[in-house]
């Protein structure tokens, strides 16, 4: 009796140190993220550190970040193009089906708890060629006789069915449900953090071509108010003459000599170069008015 007992306890201990051994592992636990608790006050404070009156204390204001935060600037142009950004934006939609992607995983990873059935049905129906003879004898030789029976159907029909089902006794089927769903809360938080720097993108650039929009008018506007300076007209003034000097007159018979028909060269003189605070011709001319400016942005 004595030995029946010790049998089962030593047989217990040893079932329950193998079923021991071969767990995955514990449970994970988030640690704290500091061992002490923050201090009640910091020394850096404008309170305790007069030379920092000038700095101000940051006052975190997460909840405005969520939802249509741009609605705070009232603008109707900025909230459409807001709207349009979720449909229309590569990123956006990339983060989304990587987000759908690991939501299916959690899905599949759950289905391993579930036992699992399968079949294979298959249907074949075949017929007897009646070209082909049993020329085999009843003695087990080939012999001349015909017999067999062609044009013969068969019908087979196959419905195969399985399933199996292994209990999660280890825990490995858990954890990986639960990496699953670690995966799918971190494509959640990638998928908010493409979607917000998207919508901050796009404010910030709509607001520069606000403001370059408005340089712009402001330019147009200062140039529309500088008077011109009339300018002298061109076609008044007496045409030069151009005519050549070798091509004789009109009354005159008489043709020019060759050495005539040479202009001399102007002398050279050794006047010193100009400086470069001369004026040149070309700096005193007018400038022209500025005609192609918008004025409604």
């Amino acid at each position: 009796m004595n030995n029946n007992r010790l049998k089962l306890f030593f047989g217990t201990s040893l079932a329950a140190l193998l079923l021991a051994g071969c767990m995955v592992g514990p449970k994970y636990h988030q640690p704290a993220a500091t061992v002490q608790p923050p201090p009640a006050a910091y020394k850096e404070l404008p309170a305790q550190n007069p030379p920092a009156g000038e700095w101000k204390v940051a006052q975190p204001q997460d909840a405005m970040l969520h939802g249509k935060w741009w609605e705070i600037y009232s603008d109707p142009e900025l909230n459409a193009l807001e709207d349009q950004l979720n449909i229309n934006n590569q990123n956006i939609k990339q983060s989304f089906e990587n987000f759908m992607e690991a939501r299916t995983l959690v899905t599949q990873a759950r289905s391993q708890l579930y036992p699992t059935l399968g079949t294979t049905p298959s249907f074949r129906r075949s017929q007897s060629s009646a070209t082909l003879r049993n020329n085999v004898g009843a003695t087990g030789t080939a012999g001349g006789g015909t017999g067999g029976n062609p044009n013969v159907y068969s019908t087979l029909a196959e419905v195969p069915f399985t399933a199996s089902w292994a209990p999660d006794l280890w825990g490995r089927v858990r954890n990986t449900i639960r990496q699953a769903q670690y995966n799918a809360q971190l494509s959640a938080a990638d998928l908010e953090n493409e979607r917000l720097t998207e919508q901050a993108s796009l404010a910030v650039f709509f607001f520069e071509l606000r403001g370059q929009d408005a340089l712009q008018k402001l330019l147009c506007r200062n140039f529309s108010t500088i008077p011109s300076k009339p300018t002298r007209n061109l076609s008044s003034s007496p045409a030069p003459d151009t005519k050549p000097a070798w091509i004789p007159n009109s009354g005159s018979s008489k043709p020019r000599s060759l050495s005539s028909r040479r202009s001399p060269l102007p002398p050279i003189s050794a006047s010193p170069a100009p400086s470069s605070n001369t004026p040149s011709p070309s700096s005193s001319a007018p400038l022209p008015p500025v005609s192609r400016c918008r004025t409604s942005l």
